[in-house]
């Protein structure tokens, strides 16, 4: 029978002990977006919404959110698609209404000066691009608490009007901000509860 070496034997011995010792949970980024099942918010001003789904698939949180009280002319609540990961926020559909490409209103990470060109909504319901541009990271203060949120600026449609959105993680838009054209608008979120996990 073949001795085995002894510093043969120690390696073995501190793998085993390796694979047997309690792993530290990874951090995973931020998701600026609310992902729990029963999460509820209200913005000044609006009505509340609440997450109905979540879909986990390829790293990416597929969220489906409503308004109950916002329903088309058929009576049917209507329904809004979010694509959540740690790069980016995307709307993927209203109802039936899909995004090809989905409609980006957040591109992570948050590097001032970063722009890009989205597909909207506007009020007629007609698809219409307008330009998302992030400003930074700013500390804002809502009646739903502190956040340090992200800062993006909105032309829609390009060179006709703008507005400003706040994002914070876990949350999505914290506060919203429209221009003189639109008299000089805050809106903040209200509350938050959060669904369980």
């Amino acid at each position: 029978m073949r001795r085995v070496p002894g510093c043969l034997l120690a390696l073995v011995a501190s793998w085993v002990a390796a694979s047997a010792a309690p792993r530290t949970k990874v951090e995973r980024e931020p998701l600026y977006f609310p992902t729990t099942v029963g999460d509820k918010w209200k913005m000044e001003g609006s009505n509340p919404r609440e997450v109905l789904r979540v879909e986990e698939k390829d790293g990416v949180t597929v969220v489906t959110v409503a308004d109950p009280e916002l329903k088309d002319e058929k009576g049917q609540v209507i329904e809004l698609t979010y694509e959540v990961s740690a790069s980016r926020v995307c709307l993927l559909s209203i109802l039936t209404e899909r995004f090809d490409p989905p409609s980006c209103v957040l591109r992570l990470p948050a590097k001032p000066g970063t722009k890009w060109k989205t597909t909207t909504l506007n009020g007629e319901g007609k698809h219409d691009t307008e330009v998302r541009t992030i400003r930074g990271e700013q500390e804002v203060e809502t009646p739903a608490g502190k956040f340090n949120a992200i800062v993006v600026d909105i032309e829609f449609p390009v060179g006709e009007w703008s507005l400003t959105e706040w994002y914070a993680p876990g949350r999505g838009v914290v506060q919203r901000f429209y221009p003189d054209r639109l008299a000089n608008r805050t809106e903040r979120l209200e509350s938050f509860t959060s669904g369980k996990k």
